[in-house]
């Protein structure tokens, strides 16, 4: 009865011996590109153990066919991904955080040269911004001032910055006939709080200096000093002599 049972299910043992001695039914070269899906993989199934080094490549990449709550956190490595393999287009847009990034993962090689624009750093990110202290008299100048704006400078800023601003003039004379004479800095057209700076009369015309530091937009600005009297009307204006303006555009 066991020979007749045996003749009749030989081709069927025969199966099984052949499944048992060569492994896995299929292997990673009989599976076309682009035919594993999503519904196909079970949840976590993909592991780094699977995956032989290097064996990824572009063409087994097929958008979106690999999500991932399939792969298991932290399973796939950069010695399973063949150079290149993966590129923008293969990843979701939006989809990738700071947490699926391993730190010290991405170094100064793996960034394309000149492919990071200044829009790409937030303010102070590299390094952080420098600073400066300035001393001043702690008032601010006048919103309407009796004066025009007689020296004025116009730059413009190639990104958003922290900047050290200073007016110098070797010679300048605020014409009060009463009250204390003074001039402050203005920058597009607003009186910037603490750079009130007392000035000499006309008679006794000496170098004033004011030095502030303000975080401007990126964009074209204007900056202007305006003379004011405390008290008493501000008389004939006169030209202030060797005037010179400097702005340092400091560090991230």
């Amino acid at each position: 009865m066991t020979l007749g049972h045996l003749r009749q299910n030989v081709v069927a043992y025969l199966a099984l011996l052949v499944a048992l001695s060569t492994g896995s039914a299929y292997a990673a070269d009989r599976i076309a590109n682009g035919s594993v899906t999503t519904k196909k993989l079970a949840t976590s199934a993909v592991t780094s153990t699977k995956i032989k080094n290097g064996a990824v490549k572009a063409v087994d990449i097929r958008g979106s066919a690999v999500s991932g709550f399939h792969i298991l956190d932290g399973s796939v490595t950069s010695s399973d991904l063949d150079v290149g393999a993966v590129g923008s287009v293969d990843i979701l847009d939006g989809s990738v955080s700071g947490a699926d990034v391993k730190d010290g993962a991405i170094a100064s090689a793996d960034i394309k040269d000149d492919s990071i624009v200044r829009q790409d750093i937030n303010d102070g990110v590299v390094p952080q911004d420098a600073d400066i202290f300035v001393s001043s008299t702690g008032l601010n100048p006048s919103a309407a001032t009796q004066q025009g704006d007689p020296n004025t400078f116009t730059f413009t800023l190639p990104r958003n910055a922290k900047l050290a601003i200073e007016f110098f003039a070797g010679e300048l004379g605020v014409p009060c006939s009463g009250g204390d004479p003074a001039v402050g800095l203005y920058i597009d057209g607003a009186p910037q709080p603490g750079t009130l700076t007392p000035a000499p009369l006309p008679e006794d015309a000496g170098a004033v200096q004011i030095v502030t530091n303000q975080f401007l937009t990126a964009g074209t600005h204007t900056l202007t000093t305006r003379e004011q009297c405390s008290a008493g009307p501000y008389g004939a204006n006169v030209p202030d002599e060797r005037v010179t303006w400097t702005v340092h555009v400091l560090a991230r």
